[in-house]
């Protein structure tokens, strides 16, 4: 069990607990760590449940410390009385709203523990957590995002090296050929190479804080082909969750896209997100999926309805044959329930 070491100092008829806190930090910071950082230490503050049905002592941010390794430090705590021990509902309640605490910056740790369970609906990752019911369960629900954190990060730290290894060996080669050769060379770098390096990690950064609006900015100048299976996840998952689709229908498309899932799939949703319909719809069409090419020719629709470029009459026949391929798509997929 990790406590901090104090000592004891009378004054007068008081007695005054001196806590050693040397080099660590307060549980209020951990708000400005890496997401990965903060589950790391909500998975360490797990460790320290099992001590809570002996020891009596509060998950308020204000009583926890971690030092530079994220290890976690109570300070104040008491034995219980005699016959009393601590129950693991109330400890799954404290558990639960420090993780409310610490993976958001707007509510405080008493607005999750004081009842404040509509909270918890607020955000995707909270909601997921609070439909957990006992302390097990939440560790492994823990584990299971800083695993898939982690293997974004480290997936993002390995492009990185990559791209400056190539970076390098450029340098090297342009060092030995003409001026105007050289120039051609630092302009591609300067230009292409380094914004879209740029833009990938800033992608990643704002994916694991979950601002998908800005995961769609930051690509938005960067080709498909230069997007891997990750960076692709990525920003298929942002562009569904902008999509004017109801909260089940987004639930159930984001359980078909996986990491290591179906390409065609990730593709269809970044086409279809950057109002590139045909591909869209070419891509639906070699799936077979009816529900997928109904949902591009409605979205083409409703883009063709906005678009004042083009002439009437080109315009007209257009909208007509969406019509009647969304009709006719419309009554299959009725037919089919």
């Amino acid at each position: 069990m990790r406590f901090l070491p104090y000592s004891m100092e009378e004054e007068k008829e008081q007695v005054c607990f001196c806590f050693d806190v040397g080099e660590k930090k307060s549980l209020k910071n951990l708000r400005e760590e890496r997401k990965i950082d903060r589950l790391r230490v909500l998975l360490e503050i797990g460790e320290l449940l099992p001590w809570f049905e002996k020891y009596r002592f509060s998950l308020a941010p204000e009583n926890l410390y971690y030092d530079r390794n994220y290890r976690v430090f109570v300070k104040n705590r008491d034995l219980y009385e005699k016959g009393m021990r601590g129950e693991e509902e109330d400890a799954l309640a404290q558990y639960k709203a420090l993780a409310g605490y610490t993976m958001q910056k707007r509510y405080s740790y008493e607005d999750y523990y004081a009842g404040g369970r509509d909270l918890y609906k607020k955000n995707s990752f909270l909601k997921s957590m609070d439909a957990v019911k006992d302390i097990q369960g939440l560790q492994e629900f823990l584990k299971e995002e800083y695993e898939k954190t982690e293997k974004i990060v480290k997936n993002q730290r390995v492009e990185v090296n990559k791209s400056w290894y190539r970076m390098n060996r450029l340098g090297m080669t342009v060092a030995g050929i003409v001026i105007a050769a050289a120039v051609g060379s630092i302009l591609f770098l300067m230009l292409v190479l380094l914004p879209r390096k740029n833009a990938l990690l800033a992608a990643a950064g704002n994916y694991l804080e979950e601002d998908y609006v800005q995961v769609i900015d930051d690509l938005k100048k960067v080709d498909m082909k230069y997007l891997n299976q990750y960076q692709k996840y990525m920003l298929s998952v942002a562009y569904v969750k902008s999509e004017s689709l109801t909260p089940e229908q987004k639930g159930n498309v984001l359980e078909t896209l996986q990491i290591n899932g179906e390409e065609k799939l990730k593709d269809y949703w970044i086409y279809l997100g950057r109002l590139n319909t045909a591909e869209a719809e070419n891509i639906a069409m070699q799936r077979s999926d009816d529900e997928l090419l109904l949902y591009a020719y409605m979205t083409e629709k409703a883009i063709l309805e906005k678009n004042t470029e083009i002439s009437g009459e080109e315009k007209t026949q257009r909208l007509q044959e969406l019509e009647k391929k969304i009709e006719e798509l419309a009554e299959q997929y009725q037919e089919g329930k």
